[in-house]
């Protein structure tokens, strides 16, 4: 899967990644749009986050996809959603 990444000093690029491991109570979602959060993702591009990061960082918290898989202990979504 591809994500973008930054180095919290201005710092951004595409790279593969690996797919997450899902836990129990998790879903993997594909993505559909993704969008850069001025309020935090900015701030941690910059880093002036007041949070320290793992550098890289994985950035796009603003997005929108389609559950493909999901842990076994998920009751109210299902892949499709």
């Amino acid at each position: 899967m591809k994500a973008l990444l930054t180095d919290t000093r201005g710092g951004l690029w595409r790279q593969e990644i690996a797919a997450p491991v899902l836990g129990d109570y998790d879903c993997l979602v594909r993505m559909e749009a993704c969008l850069f959060c001025h309020s935090t993702d900015r701030h941690i591009v910059e880093g002036t986050f007041l949070s320290p990061f793992h550098v890289p960082s994985i950035l796009g918290h603003e997005s929108v996809g389609v559950i493909v898989d999901i842990g076994p202990r998920v009751r109210h979504r299902s892949v499709g959603d």
